[in-house]
Formats: C-alpha cells, sequence, structure tokens
C-alpha cells in the first residue's frame, strides 16, 4: 500500500467524489470531516467508511503532508439500514393496524346501533304491551269485579231478612271485592298510567310520587319548575326511571325520605331523585342491582340524555338524569 494513492482503494463513485469535489475543497481548507467512502478490499468485498483529515502546510501555506483517520462503518449502515427498513415495515403495519381498528370500529359502532335499535323496539313494545294489560285489567277483570259486587250485594239485600248470618257474609265478600277492585286499578294504572298518556309527565310523577308515599309509608316529595312539553317517548322514560329509582328506595334504601325534581336548568331537562337511605357502594352492586342502573341508563340512552348515579353509605343516593331541551318537543307548561 506504500507509495500508493488512497484513492486507488476507492470504488469507482466514491474515486470520482473526491477528487472532483473532496480533495480540491480540502487542499482550499485544510480541513474535513466524516466523508462517506467505500473501500474495496483485498478479496473484492466492498466496506462504508468515514474519512476525516486535517492538512499540514509549509511557510507558504502549501500542504506538504496530512492525518487522515478512517472509520469503517458498514455495520453501523447496515444497522441503519436495517432500522430504516424495520421503520417502513413498522409503519406500514401500523397503518393496516389503524385501518383494521377502523374498520372494526364501524363494525362495532354498527352492531352498537342496532343494539340500541333492537333494546328501543323491545322498550315500545313492553310499554304497548303494559298498555294493552293495564286496560285488560281494568276494563274486563273490573267489570267482572263490579258484576260480582253487585251480585253480592244482592244477596246480602235478599238474604237479609231470612238469614242474617248469610247476609253478613255476603256484606263481607262486598267489601273484599273492593279491595280487589282498588289493587286492580292500582295494577292497572302503575302499568301504565293513563294519566301520562292524556295529561303528561308533570300529572303523571304527582300521582306516582302520591301513590308511592301511601304504599310505602316513605315520605315523598315532587316538585317541578317551567317544565316543556315533552314527546311521549321521552316522558315515558323518565317515568319509568323515576319509577326504577323510587322502587330501588323501597327495596334497599331504607330511607324515611325522598324527593323528586323536573326541572329545566342550562337548556338541559333534569330529573333527580333523591333519598336519605343507607346509600350503597356503586362499584359493589348485586346483579340485579346492577341490571336496575343499567335499565334506566339504557332508556336515558335512547331518548339522547345520560343518567348519573351518585351513592355514599350512610349519605343517600341521588339518580340524576339530564336530557337535552331539543329532544323533548316545543313549548311550556
Amino acid at each position: 500500500m506504500i507509495g500508493q494513492k488512497l484513492t486507488n482503494f476507492f470504488t469507482e463513485d466514491s474515486c470520482h467524489y473526491a477528487e472532483k469535489v473532496v480533495l480540491p475543497e480540502f487542499f482550499k481548507t485544510g480541513f474535513c470531516k466524516d466523508i462517506p467512502y467505500q473501500f474495496v478490499k483485498k478479496n473484492g468485498d466492498t466496506i462504508d467508511i468515514l474519512i476525516s483529515a486535517i492538512a499540514d502546510r509549509d511557510d507558504k501555506g502549501n500542504v506538504i503532508r496530512s492525518l487522515a483517520v478512517s472509520i469503517d462503518v458498514t455495520e453501523r449502515n447496515r444497522a441503519e439500514k436495517a432500522l430504516k427498513f424495520a421503520k417502513e415495515e413498522l409503519g406500514r403495519y401500523s397503518k393496516d393496524l389503524e385501518h383494521q381498528v377502523e374498520e372494526r370500529t364501524k363494525e362495532i359502532t354498527s352492531i352498537l346501533d342496532q343494539l340500541r335499535k333492537l333494546s328501543g323496539s323491545v322498550m315500545e313494545n313492553q310499554e304497548k304491551e303494559r298498555s294493552a294489560i293495564a286496560r285488560e285489567l281494568h276494563d274486563e277483570l273490573g267489570q267482572v269485579l263490579t258484576a260480582l259486587r253487585m251480585d253480592s250485594v244482592w244477596l246480602k239485600n235478599r238474604l237479609k231478612e231470612t238469614d242474617a248470618k248469610a247476609s253478613q257474609r255476603a256484606l263481607t265478600m262486598c267489601d273484599l271485592i273492593d279491595k280487589t277492585i282498588e289493587e286492580v286499578r292500582g295494577m292497572a294504572i302503575r302499568l301504565r298510567p293513563g294519566v301520562l298518556d292524556d295529561l303528561g309527565l308533570v300529572d303523571a310523577l304527582e300521582w306516582y310520587t302520591s301513590d308511592f308515599e301511601k304504599r310505602t309509608e316513605i315520605t315523598c316529595l315532587f316538585e317541578h319548575y317551567n317544565v316543556p312539553d315533552i314527546n311521549d317517548t321521552v316522558a315515558t322514560a323518565a317515568y319509568r326511571i323515576t319509577q326504577e329509582a323510587l322502587t330501588n328506595v323501597a327495596r334497599h334504601a331504607n330511607a324515611s325520605r325522598a324527593k323528586v325534581t323536573l326541572a329545566v336548568k342550562d337548556s338541559m331537562l333534569t330529573l333527580e331523585t333523591v333519598d336519605d337511605g343507607k346509600g350503597f357502594n356503586t362499584h359493589n352492586l348485586k346483579e340485579t342491582e346492577a341490571l336496575g342502573l343499567a335499565g334506566m341508563r339504557e332508556r336515558a340512552g335512547l331518548v339522547g340524555g345520560e343518567l348519573e348515579v351518585h351513592s355514599r353509605i350512610e349519605k343517600g343516593t341521588v339518580v340524576n338524569l339530564k336530557v337535552p331541551i331539543l329532544s323533548l318537543g316545543k313549548g311550556m307548561s
């Protein structure tokens, strides 16, 4: 190698680059750093190198010698190329994965929409069935019970003079039938209160909270402020959520007082049910209790609203429904 030019060991491209670009600049500046070349080894293999050099000049400024350091960067370049390739592959894989996630998200969203529609259809059919059963209880069974009462009264009056004991028995039957008629009427109203269809949500909740207080002996107040006219779907959802919330109060809360508030606030219809019961851990519910809350949230979601449940042990529970005012319909009542 002694006596040979450094460029004799370069590849043809590297030799051309050195003679035409790098060396002229080096003789002007006396310095170069990390210049990439390709070296040809004795066995013919090619390696990548980086050359850095500094010139030594005489008194006249001519370059008389230089110190050059060549570093073999073949493996490093291979690693960089491999890393670049891996990044490109990762990028392609990431895009493909994003595409798959997007497609799956669309599928899941479509399935959730179908489930919501199915759930809404099921609840709508339930309401129709409740209405039909309520009508049958009120009309058909009510008529039969009324006829039985009339017959009992007839028997009581017919036996009054001849058999006082039998007459008294008929009177007892009348009392029993009267109680049964009241129970049937109450069941029919709880299934689907006609007041909800005829007079609206406010009057339906007024009746239900009053009936709840009579049945459970839990003080139950109802307040409402500037409530707009509400379409049947939202009214039914709000009524059923209140019904479920107060049913939970009666079954689990051990409360002495409950309050239902229906109002418009910040362009939202809010329906809040509060009790002073024992409260519960919202993260540790029995399956039946969790299903009840899930059902209320499902009803809220179907009308474009949100349901929040807050509870603390021995501090009572708050069930809050919020529905955007645009979902309700027009008008004020």
